[in-house]
């Protein structure tokens, strides 16, 4: 090798050798601190606001938890509107009002559904109607801290003159809602139609 070689070579070496000092010394201090913050926390806050409440911070989790009750109920009666109620023989309109409250990957998958019901032959069943919408069995999850609610959503389909083609159908919906940065959003969603 040519000395301008051997040279670089050491350079480099000293470099490398310096920055994984450095990087070893900051983990062992990140983490030790990481770790000594954990140990010193005395309370979890969960914060829908932005607003500071001191009864809120001196709560347990569990009572946290039930402040968010009516939040997701009304995030949910908010997408049932947006999803199950068809007003329009174009559905997606409605649906995108819906975007704020779905993760976003349930959100494209049901945006799919939307876009391929609305295309598919209809046998006479192009609008639906919520007739009435109970939501219940609200839970919310100490471990994951997410809130599982169900709906179930009496309605009737109608056709293209808005005459009804059935009538009183069932359909019983599973939400799990979860915080995303802060955010509560409906990250899953099971249904059975009776």
């Amino acid at each position: 090798m040519d000395k301008n070689r051997k040279k670089n070579l050491k350079i480099y070496l000293v470099f490398l050798i310096s920055f994984l000092i450095f990087s070893i010394y900051g983990f062992i201090k990140f983490n030790g601190n990481a770790k000594e913050k954990i140990n010193n926390s005395k309370s979890i806050k969960c914060n829908l606001d932005n607003k500071t409440d001191n009864e809120t911070e001196n709560k347990p989790i569990e009572e946290v938890g039930s402040e968010y009750k009516n939040k997701s109920i009304d995030i949910v009666k908010r997408f049932l509107k947006s999803y199950h109620l068809i007003e329009s023989t174009k559905p997606i309109n409605e649906f995108e009002k819906a975007k704020d409250i779905v993760a976003e990957q349930l959100y494209l998958e049901l945006e799919q559904e939307v876009i391929g019901n609305a295309s598919v032959p209809n046998k006479g069943l192009i609008y639906r109607t919520i007739e009435s919408m109970k939501v219940y069995d609200y839970s919310f999850d100490n471990e994951s801290k997410e809130i599982h609610v169900k709906a179930d959503v009496y309605s009737n389909w109608l056709n293209e003159n808005k005459k009804i083609s059935a009538k009183n159908e069932l359909t019983k919906y599973d939400f799990l809602i979860t915080n995303f940065s802060g955010d509560w959003k409906i990250s899953q969603i099971t249904t059975e139609i009776y």
